[in-house]
Parts: C-alpha cells; structure tokens; sequence
C-alpha cells in the first residue's frame, strides 16, 4: 500500500461514523504508532470494515461487533463500560494488568515474551549458561515467568533484589559475577535514562552483554532485544480474532521483530549478528513442538 493510498484510507476511518462498524478501534490520539498500526489492520484485513476514534470523540451508540483499544486509557475507557462486546486489548504491560479482566476482555502485552529473549541471549552470546536479572519489589511478580522461561531454553536464573534506597552497583556486580549476561524485565525504576550508564558500564566492563528489554535500550548499548512494531501488532490481532476467544486470557504477539547492536556484539568480540538468520532462527523454535 503506498503512501497516497495510506493517506487516503486514513482520511475516511477518520471521518463520518458508518452505520454499522464490524471492528472499531480505539486510539488515545492520532500519532505515528496509531497511523502505523491502521495501516497494518486495514491492508487486506479480515477485520474490515471497521471504525477508528479517539477517547475524545468515541461512543457505542451502534455496537461494534468487536473493539480494539490501544494503551492504558483506551483499556481504562472500556472497563467502565458494561457492555460484553469481545474487546482486544493493546499495548499494555504487566504492570497495568487489571486485578479484575472480564469474560469479554483478551490483553496482549507490549513487553517482550520472556521464551523469546532467553532464546535470542542464547543465540547470541555463545556458550551461554546462567543468565542474571535484576529486579525489585515492583518487579519481583514477573519472576516465575522469567525462570520458567529459563528452564525451557535450559539456561539457569539468577537473580538479585535491587533495594532501591541503595545503591543499584552492589546487587549488579554480585549478579555480574554468578553469571554470564544480563536479560532486562520490565521494570522502569531499573531501565531507565538514570540507571542506564552505571548499568553499562559496569557490566560492560566485567564483559558481560544486556539482553532487553527492548528496542531503545539497544540503541544506547543493549547487544539485542525482540520487539513487536506496529505492524507486528496489528497482524497479531488479527490472528488472535482468527483463535477461540479466550476470556479474560493475557497474551504476547505472535509477530515479533528483532534488533541489534553490532557494535556492541563486535566490542565483546562475540559473532557479528544476522538480524534475518537469527529471527528466522526465533521464529523457528517458537514453532517448534
């Protein structure tokens, strides 16, 4: 779909409600990730037809026969409404996880799938054994997840508790030295502008590589994360709509990307990646039984 035909078909789901709306998606604001994501929705969906309308303008006057909210607003927006229209929703992390999902609420979340870093950390850093993460009491329900994780991939889990009234080096450099790299969680009070240089240098100088958590983080000195772009989302919700409707069920997109930092891997003296070997690689042992 080139640029004319993307404008064109953004002007008219921006324009005068239908009738009837199959799907309607609900977006807090135009923006690029929004744009991006409509594209992939509409470019050969069977999801069509279907409506898009910002928090400020939106009503179920006539009921969609589904929705697709994008961020914590939208998501928010949808659970004051009683109305059991099956609702997928986006761009949501762990932490937002309502404590209460309806039957008609499915979530897919916007972090990595943990299977899939521990894979890529194998893929790229050879003879990899022990993986550490850092976490703390914000973070520390996301564990059982991270070490089941590590089992299927056959890597063991190491883990410190980052007290954050201390400072953050004592519990990385002992995590540093009981393993041989470090994958991220989702946990902003660890990845974040603030912590991001002592984290790195401090691993990076006893040659220990970060995995995660995700693809900003890579640009500024992660050896690799997955990701799921905007298209990866949107192929993913339609392929979620395609399945029996789970209820109240969480997921992670089934569509992933994959980033590098070459001059990171090439630093540590480690393989230079293949960003389209190693997601082929991903990608096949997801699908393998």
């Amino acid at each position: 779909m080139n640029l004319v035909c993307r404008h064109l078909l953004l002007i008219l789901l921006f324009a005068a409600w239908p009738v009837f709306s199959q799907t309607l998606i609900v977006i807090p604001t135009e923006s690029q990730l929004t744009r991006d994501f409509i594209a992939g929705i509409a470019d050969e969906s069977p999801l069509a037809p279907f409506q898009v309308a910002t928090l400020a303008e939106v009503d179920l006057d006539e009921p969609p026969t589904r929705i697709i909210t994008l961020g914590l607003d939208a998501l928010n927006w949808r659970l004051q409404d009683a109305s059991d229209i099956p609702t997928l929703a986006l761009y949501i992390n762990r932490r937002q996880l309502p404590d209460e999902r309806p039957d008609w609420l499915q979530i897919m979340l916007s972090s990595p799938e943990p299977r899939r870093q521990m894979r890529l950390a194998k893929a790229m850093v050879p003879r990899l054994q022990s993986i550490g993460m850092l976490y703390t009491d914000n973070s520390a329900n996301q564990l059982p997840l991270w070490h089941t994780a590590a089992a299927v991939t056959d890597l063991q889990l190491v883990s410190r508790q980052w007290s954050t009234d201390s400072p953050i080096t004592r519990p990385l450099s002992s995590l540093l030295g009981d393993s041989d790299a470090l994958i991220a969680l989702d946990d902003p009070t660890i990845w974040n502008a603030d912590q991001l240089k002592t984290i790195l240098l401090t691993s990076y100088a006893r040659n220990r590589v970060i995995i995660g958590p995700a693809a900003p983080f890579v640009d500024a000195g992660s050896l690799g994360t997955t990701y799921s772009t905007p298209m990866d989302m949107a192929l993913s919700s339609r392929y979620r709509f395609s399945q029996p409707w789970q209820p109240g069920a969480v997921f992670y997109p089934t569509e992933f990307s994959l980033r590098t930092n070459a001059q990171v891997a090439r630093s540590l003296s480690l393989p230079q990646p293949d960003n389209a070997a190693l997601l082929e690689r991903l990608k096949a042992e997801e699908l393998a039984p």
